[in-house]
C-alpha cells in the first residue's frame, strides 16, 4: 500500500509543474495572461462578423447561438485604425464607412500606458484580442486582453 502511495505522489508531483501551455500566448513573444489555456484563434475579419452579429438580419437567439459555439471566448487577430483611448484600452474602425468605433479593444493593464505613447488617434494597428461581447444596437464588438502588435501597412486593411 505504501508503494502505491508513493508512487501516486511522484505522479501528483511531476504533474503539478508550472509549464508553459503549448502553442504559446496571444500576446507579445508569446506571453499568456494569467492562467489561461492556449488562445484558440478563429480564421476571420471583421467584415464577416459585421452583418451576423452586428445587423439586425438574424434572431436574437440563433445569434446567441451561433456567438457561443463559433466565437466567443475565441482570439482574433484584426487590423483597424484607432479612433480613440479609453480609461480600459482602445477604439478601432474596421469599415471605411463607420463614422465612430467598431472594436473596442481592453488592453492588458501592463501595457495600456505603453499603447498610449506609442500610438495616436489615426493610426493603422495591427491587434490581437479574445472576443466577448457584440452589441447590435451600437453596432461594436467587445473584445478583452487584447495588445496592439504594432503598426500596420496602409494596405492591410483587408478591405
Amino acid at each position: 500500500m505504501a508503494v502505491v502511495a508513493l508512487v501516486l505522489s511522484a505522479l501528483l508531483v511531476g504533474a503539478c509543474e508550472d509549464k508553459a501551455p503549448p502553442g504559446g500566448g496571444a500576446g507579445p513573444a508569446g506571453k499568456t495572461f494569467g492562467a489561461e489555456a492556449a488562445p484558440e484563434f478563429v480564421d476571420v475579419d471583421f467584415a464577416y462578423l459585421h452583418p451576423i452579429f452586428l445587423r439586425h438580419k438574424i434572431g436574437q437567439g440563433p445569434k446567441a447561438a451561433l456567438w457561443a459555439e463559433r466565437y466567443h471566448r475565441r482570439w482574433v487577430k484584426w487590423t483597424g485604425r484607432i479612433r480613440s483611448f479609453t480609461a480600459n484600452g482602445i477604439t478601432l474602425k474596421e469599415l471605411p464607412i463607420t463614422s465612430t468605433f467598431d472594436v473596442s479593444l481592453w488592453i492588458n493593464n501592463a501595457e495600456r500606458d505603453a499603447v498610449k505613447a506609442r500610438y495616436k488617434v489615426g493610426d493603422l494597428v495591427t491587434y490581437v484580442g479574445r472576443l466577448d461581447s457584440y452589441d447590435d444596437i451600437w453596432r461594436t464588438l467587445y473584445l478583452v486582453n487584447g495588445s496592439v502588435l504594432g503598426p500596420a501597412a496602409p494596405g492591410d486593411l483587408g478591405l
